[in-house]
């Protein structure tokens, strides 16, 4: 037998922690206003620019995702925060409870035990650390830098959409594509799916957003809320 494959970091750590990457797609495009076309998200300038004005985000989301395997789809609830430049707070609250925390270079993630939150110690820093840089370009709205996904804004159902496609065989293993849809309101989106395969797809949809209210730092320090 052969030597086993090593995944790049951001292919290791897709499945777990797409919804943290997804997470920042709100970042980037929550300000943005219509263009010249009549619509927000119809050129990827406008999103750039955008992303420069954004001083902290809130929302609620609802995910779902569906298998072949299994007769009803899988859902959860949670909420994000993210305040610029580095902080951001993933948090799932139903129907069990974990937290994602991202500090400057600081990442750890959290889950409820027994009334308690236990680190997760078996987190792989080098996934994350690929993770990371990854969601700094999208909070910059250069999704065109990315070096493992493709941009492209194509028509969708309620007009333009961004769609990204991975680059690399191994990762598009894991990840057909990334559709975002937005909202018909300037500068909210609609939802965002992970397309993962033939019947498994992954939708989180995004709910009340607030935007450039003032986020306590203790958010992203300790898990408790």
């Amino acid at each position: 037998m052969g030597a086993p494959v090593r995944r790049p970091p951001v292919q290791a750590a897709s499945g777990r922690f797409a919804p943290a990457l997804l997470a920042c797609l709100l970042f980037t495009s929550a300000l943005a206003g219509p263009d010249e076309a009549g619509h927000w998200a119809s050129r990827f300038e406008t999103i750039r620019e955008a992303a420069r004005g954004i001083r902290s985000v809130q929302a609620e989301f609802v995910q779902t995702k569906r298998l072949r395997i299994l007769r009803e789809p899988l859902r959860s609830k949670g909420r994000l925060v993210f305040r610029g430049p580095d902080r951001l707070r993933w948090e799932y609250t139903e129907p069990l409870r974990s937290v994602l925390l991202l500090r400057g270079e600081r990442v750890a993630r959290y889950t409820l035990r027994r009334d308690r939150f236990v680190p997760d110690e078996a987190i792989r820093l080098e996934a994350l650390r690929a993770v990371v840089a990854e969601l700094r370009l999208w909070l910059a709205g250069r999704f065109r830098s990315s070096r493992h996904f493709r941009p492209e804004i194509e028509p969708g159902p309620h007009g333009p959409r961004l769609v990204l496609h991975p680059i690399d065989e191994e990762l598009a293993a894991l990840i057909q594509r990334i559709v975002i849809e937005p909202d018909t309101r300037a500068g909210v989106l609609r939802s965002v799916e992970i397309e993962e395969g033939p019947g498994a797809v992954t939708r989180i949809e995004i709910l009340r957003v607030r935007l450039n209210e003032e986020v306590d730092e203790a958010l992203f320090e300790r898990p408790e809320p």
